[in-house]
């Protein structure tokens, strides 16, 4: 029987894709699936260059540090759309490489000497195994005391990048897994911890923490996987150091407060029919940043997006009312507001914005808010104006609108 009914999904299967090429329209799906699978390895390499250049391997040998965790949580079914009940436990072991910094760099100084490093993530998605399977993560991260006394210390970190889901929806052979429909996926991952020092290179934390996996909607059905986790990890610090044995000090040069930041982003998304087409998504924002420390600044301003499936539709249906002008409902203005945090050469946003334009199209949101991960590789102290590139995803009250790739300059006067 299990032979049998194999055969009958691999031949449906077959036929299902022999059948999809027999359409221009089936073609533009495929094509769309192929570039989506791009943009992610791209991102992937991506996340991976700057988690090697984050990493100061001259220093390794003096402040380097691993550590290990276990975590035990459960899957949050935030939608009344999921087609499962979610069951606990869901398991996740960490293994980690970090690097503590020590005031060489006027930024680590200013942010309160914070950790950073990569971690690797297997988890255990829960039950019903059949539907949910497990996952893995690699993801560079920061991590910042909140109180620190003589052992004990209150810490926070922040992690954003690549997840990789072996069960996601499938028509035939997972048809329940409503909340992610690809194998990659953005993974972003929010812990709490409380660290109590047992040696001077031994460290013991209880932890506990949100982790996010969404595809940004480039390929349905996109919930999102959410889950709360709480853990134990251990701490094992391979070699002490001082703020001597460090590399020079590095003084930034002093700029003046207000800066111009612009970027321009590219999104493919699917329509929400599960296989439908992707449509391409043009956004250009501005914004105007006030810096107040060295680290953070607040910002206020302006982006536009062009939406090319509310353009398709309006060709479609030929509504008289945009027929020679579908640009129009096509195009969505939003103000925002937000703040950054800036170190080194990575800076990240979290932007809450409003719809202003009034004839769009296909869309039923006024709110959002937008996450934007930025990265300066060409910093120099003494340019007024460093290019940048990075990732933003938009969202709808945690639900994806999009994800995009961005290209930008900043513009910053120097004292």
């Amino acid at each position: 029987m299990n032979s049998k009914s194999a055969l009958f999904r691999t031949q449906g299967k077959q036929k299902i894709l022999n059948s999809s090429l027999n359409s221009d329209l089936d073609k533009i799906i495929l094509y769309g699936f192929y570039w989506a699978m791009l943009r992610f390895k791209l991102i992937f390499l991506f996340l991976t260059i700057i988690s090697f250049k984050f990493i100061d391997f001259s220093l390794c040998a003096q402040t380097l540090s691993i550590e290990s965790g276990v975590f035990v949580g459960k899957l949050i079914p935030h939608t009344e759309k999921f087609k499962y009940s979610p069951q606990a436990p869901a398991y996740n072991v960490e293994m980690i490489i970090r690097k503590k910094t020590f005031g060489n760099k006027a930024w680590s100084r200013e942010a309160g000497l914070p950790s950073y490093g990569i971690t690797m993530s297997y988890c255990n998605l829960g039950k019903p195994r059949e539907i949910l399977s497990d996952a893995i993560a690699v993801f560079p991260y920061l991590e910042f005391d909140v109180l620190h006394f003589k052992k004990l210390r209150f810490m926070m970190r922040n992690g954003f990048g690549v997840g990789y889901v072996y069960k996601p929806f499938h028509r035939l052979s997972n048809p329940y897994q409503t909340a992610i429909g690809s194998h990659w996926n953005l993974y972003v991952n929010l812990m709490l911890s409380a660290q109590y020092q047992l040696k001077w290179n031994q460290m013991i934390k209880l932890n506990a923490m949100i982790s996010h996996f969404s595809n940004g909607s480039t390929k349905a059905p996109n919930l999102g996987i959410n889950f709360i986790h709480s853990g134990i990890s251990y701490q094992y610090l391979l070699n002490s150091n001082s703020l001597s044995q460090t590399n020079e000090m590095v003084e930034d040069r002093k700029r003046k407060p207000w800066s111009v930041n612009v970027y321009a982003g590219y999104a493919l998304r699917e329509s929400k029919n599960i296989g439908g087409p992707k449509f391409s998504i043009y956004s250009i924002s501005t914004s105007l940043q006030y810096h107040y420390s060295r680290t953070r600044a607040v910002q206020a301003g302006i982006d536009a997006e062009l939406h090319m499936q509310s353009w398709y539709w309006v060709k479609q249906t030929e509504d008289p009312k945009y027929f020679d002008k579908p640009w129009l409902p096509a195009t969505r203005i939003n103000l925002f507001t937000g703040h950054q945090w800036n170190w080194g050469v990575f800076s990240f946003d979290v932007r809450f914005g409003y719809l202003v334009s009034p004839s769009s199209i296909l869309y039923n949101f006024k709110f959002f808010n937008r996450f934007v991960f930025l990265w300066e590789p060409f910093y120099n102290n003494k340019m007024k104006v460093q290019p940048n590139i990075g990732i933003y995803l938009k969202n709808h009250f945690g639900s994806a609108d999009h994800l995009a790739l961005c290209l930008g300059l900043r513009w910053r006067e120097i004292k």
